[in-house]
């Protein structure tokens, strides 16, 4: 009997300190949590303000956070890299901002093993490998733009889109605008079937090949990220039709926020990235607390024109201050 009641109170030790795993974790800082964050290059102004959120949410909600981030977008390595420094830190969560999403599911799920959960940022997760995504409905800004740029046309000619790079969220915004372009009947649209990949020289090189130096036939553009916009945009200049062409573009940019203004640009689509980063966190330490989180958190989409730009909602949206977050 009296070993019986020995081998009771050492099961009942072990569990009591696997189920406080976390509360005498090395990733803890003074009894906080420590959410390690991966993010995207700050170089983009967009991740800028992503990691800007970050830090809010940090500071708001008393959370140690580390944060990384590759110094280019191409360097989808390195990123691995940074989400397995992640879990060998034993960090309680990793918010991730993917650029690869299929590499990095192998080493996300490695974390989900070790009892570190993840919540990605701007791309949905599958098969239940993280537990929140903060997103922006990708189809429905498409569709958004779509609307709008069809609404301001009026008229029948051709439509540019100039694609983004193969894998890119913003796929699911070329096919939303794609949707609302084939009811036009009189809108033939062009550049279809083609990606101009990420980088903005790409983009007004592709820009520059189908219009040459202005077809007349060329009534409105549409680009579904803050790269193939500023691309569209230079290449617009270059033609000398800047302003002549209705142009929606996609993304938070001081140069895109100042074309708008000047009349180049007819709208721009707008997700709140600064949101983005601060959900990622909050909605994680909210899972680490053992709270309810939706699987998916959508922050919305805004579409700004030169006649709402002004408003505090689209203006913090579009070009808001960030520099405080980085003192």
């Amino acid at each position: 009997m009296r070993r019986t009641v020995i081998w009771l109170l050492l099961l009942a030790m072990s569990a009591c300190v696997f189920s406080c795993r976390k509360q005498s974790s090395p990733g803890r800082s003074g009894g906080e949590w420590t959410v390690g964050v991966v993010g995207r290059a700050d170089a983009d102004h967009f991740w800028r303000a992503v990691h800007a959120g970050v830090i809010a949410a940090g500071r708001e909600l008393d959370v140690e956070i580390i944060y990384q981030a590759p110094a280019s977008d191409d360097d989808k390595a390195a990123q691995v890299g940074m989400v397995r420094d992640m879990i060998a830190r034993q960090v309680d969560g990793i918010v991730v901002a993917p650029l690869d999403y299929e590499s990095l599911r192998p080493v996300i799920a490695d974390a989900r093993r070790r009892g570190i959960p993840a919540v990605l940022v701007n791309h949905p997760g599958k098969d239940g490998d993280c537990v929140s995504s903060i997103i922006t409905d990708q189809y429905v800004a498409g569709y958004t733009a779509g609307q709008y740029l069809k609404n301001i046309l009026g008229m029948k000619g051709k439509v540019a889109v100039l694609r983004c790079e193969e894998g890119s969220p913003a796929i699911r915004r070329e096919e939303g605008f794609c949707k609302v372009m084939g009811t036009a009947r009189e809108i033939e649209m062009i550049t279809s079937d083609r990606h101009s990949g990420s980088a903005v020289e790409a983009a007004g090189s592709l820009l520059s090949s189908l219009i040459g130096r202005g077809d007349p036939s060329l009534v409105g553009v549409f680009c579904p990220d803050t790269a193939t916009s500023l691309g569209m945009l230079e290449a617009l200049r270059d033609a000398g039709i800047a302003g002549k062409v209705k142009f929606v573009g996609f993304g938070r940019d001081e140069e895109l926020a100042a074309a708008l203004r000047r009349g180049e640009i007819d709208g721009l689509a707008i997700q709140s990235p600064l949101s983005m980063g601060f959900m990622g966190v909050r909605t994680m330490v909210r899972h680490l607390d053992a709270r309810r989180v939706s699987p998916s958190v959508d922050i919305g989409v805004t579409l700004a024109t030169q006649e709402n730009m002004d408003t505090p909602t689209v203006a913090n949206r579009l070009d808001g201050d960030l520099s405080r977050w980085f003192e």
